[in-house]
């Protein structure tokens, strides 16, 4: 998945770019509506299927089953949400969504304000996208290996850096690596979060939990612009906001730290026949 995703933010940018100098926006955006009416939609429909995962309440003693059994018992909504371990880690994902967001949609502007041609902004994008197709398989790989803690701590080191290299004015090179640093901080974070939610909290809740996460990281997502954009009329620069967010990716390498205690989750192999 890490692998499609990354892909397609490497080529879409660039091509959009050059199908909406030679065709147009609006030609550009109807061939992508219709692109994903007729390919997309229908290969999701397709090849998307839920598997149920069987737990304590809902064990499978039926013929043929080989889906592990969960033996512990899982924090329920309520327990999840009065837990300081929930906030911590809704705020480690409500500040990149913010932050993130607002980059990304005002990265022509940030690139125009370092004294860089518009160009540089698809080439940001294409760089998050190419650096972020390894990350997402080195992320995979040290998740299994490493505490999960730890990698979440190191994709706000690496937004750190981020938000300092695009503070950097008249540099091209700053502007390719600060795309490099969002690409692999993104798909590390979106990796370790994954791996992260059941150890904090099993698995049994995890559908009303991760559905309260992406819905904060939605409403930041929506804010970051607008955020963006008020401190840059009142600034007349970008440079303060990305400064002044740096203390926000150090607050969350704190937050990400402190999630060290996991509920212990032991699985059983189903019977099989």
């Amino acid at each position: 998945m890490g692998l499609g995703i990354s892909l397609s933010q490497a080529v879409f940018p660039l091509t959009n770019s050059v199908f909406i100098a030679e065709y147009g926006w609006r030609s550009t955006w109807v061939l992508w509506s219709v692109a994903e009416t007729i390919v997309f939609i229908p290969l999701t429909l397709l090849f998307v299927n839920n598997v149920p995962l069987h737990s304590e309440t809902n064990t499978s003693d039926s013929p043929g089953s080989r889906l592990p059994v969960l033996t512990r018992r899982d924090s329920t909504f309520t327990e999840a949400t009065r837990s300081y371990r929930f906030w911590l880690l809704m705020y480690c994902v409500l500040q990149p969504s913010l932050i993130n967001t607002g980059i990304v949609y005002h990265i022509h502007s940030i690139v125009e304000g370092n004294g860089l041609p518009r160009l540089f902004a698809p080439a940001f994008l294409s760089s998050k996208a190419l650096f972020g197709l390894p990350a997402s398989f080195l992320s995979g790989f040290l998740a299994e290996r490493c505490s999960p803690h730890y990698l979440l701590a190191m994709s706000y080191v690496l937004q750190a850096a981020l938000l300092a290299l695009l503070s950097v004015p008249n540099s091209r090179l700053a502007v390719l690596a600060a795309g490099a640093c969002l690409g692999s901080a993104a798909m590390l974070g979106n990796i370790v979060l994954g791996v992260l939610l059941p150890l904090l909290f099993g698995l049994k809740a995890q559908g009303s939990i991760q559905g309260i996460v992406m819905t904060g990281a939605g409403v930041a997502s929506a804010a970051g612009p607008a955020v963006f954009a008020y401190l840059f009329d009142a600034y007349h620069t970008y440079r303060p906001v990305l400064l002044f967010s740096i203390p926000l990716a150090f607050s969350c390498i704190g937050c990400s730290l402190w999630l060290t205690h996991y509920r212990a989750l032991h699985y059983a192999p189903a019977k099989q026949f």
